[in-house]
C-alpha cells in the first residue's frame, strides 16, 4: 500500500504545470490603455543578454518583420497559437494580432533563458525586463506585455491556461496591442504583445 501511495504521489507531481506571472509596461509619456496593468517606466537601460541569442535558421510562416527562427520544438506551432489568440481576442472585440519577428526573437530569448536557469521568470540576464528585450531586438514600442508559463505540453494547453488566468487573459485580449511573438524552450513558454 505504501508503494502504491508513493507511485500515485509521483504521478501527480509529474502532471504539474504552472502559469507564470504577467508583465506589462508603457514608455514614459505614452498615452495607451494597458487594461489596468501598468508596469511603470523603464528602469533598466542596460540591454545585456549575457550572450543569449535565439537560433534563427528556420522560417515560421507569414508574418511581418520576420527574421526566421527555430522556436522551440515540434510541439510549438506559432500559426496555431496566433489562431487561438486571435479567436479569443475576437470574443472581446479586439482586432487580430499579427506575428512580429522582433517579438518572436524577444520571446524565444526569454524562454531559452528560463530553461537555462530552470526557473519561470519575467526577469532576464542582468534583471532586464520584457521592454528591454523588445527594444534590444529592434522593435520601437509604446506598450509591451509578457505572459510566461511552464510545463504545458502543447500550444492548446498553454493558451488555455493563459485564457483561464485573469491577468494573463487581460494581456492576451488587450485591444491596444497589434503584434505579438512567442517562444518555447524545454516547456518554458513566453508570449510578448506590443504596440
Amino acid at each position: 500500500m505504501v508503494q502504491l501511495k508513493s507511485l500515485i504521489s509521483l504521478s501527480l507531481v509529474g502532471l504539474v504545470s504552472f502559469v507564470g506571472g504577467h508583465y506589462s509596461q508603457s514608455k514614459p509619456g505614452a498615452s495607451i490603455n494597458l487594461g489596468g496593468y501598468n508596469g511603470g517606466d523603464l528602469v533598466n537601460t542596460n540591454f545585456n543578454f549575457g550572450g543569449y541569442q535565439p537560433k534563427r535558421n528556420k522560417s515560421y510562416g507569414n508574418n511581418q518583420n520576420s527574421g526566421g527562427g527555430n522556436y522551440g520544438s515540434s510541439n510549438f506551432d506559432i500559426n496555431l497559437m496566433l489562431q487561438l489568440v486571435n479567436q479569443e481576442r475576437g470574443k472581446y472585440g479586439a482586432r487580430p494580432l499579427s506575428i512580429n519577428g522582433d517579438l518572436m526573437q524577444a520571446a524565444q530569448m526569454q524562454s531559452e533563458y528560463q530553461a537555462s536557469i530552470n526557473t519561470m521568470t519575467h526577469s532576464g540576464p542582468g534583471g532586464n525586463q520584457a521592454g528591454d528585450r523588445v527594444t534590444q531586438c529592434g522593435f520601437n514600442w509604446s506598450g509591451v506585455a509578457e505572459n510566461v508559463a511552464y510545463n504545458q505540453q502543447t500550444v492548446e494547453e498553454v493558451v488555455e491556461c493563459w485564457i483561464n488566468s485573469p491577468p494573463h487573459h487581460e494581456n492576451l485580449v488587450n485591444p491596444t496591442y497589434n503584434v505579438f511573438g512567442a517562444g518555447m524552450s524545454n516547456l518554458y513558454w513566453t508570449q510578448v504583445f506590443a504596440c
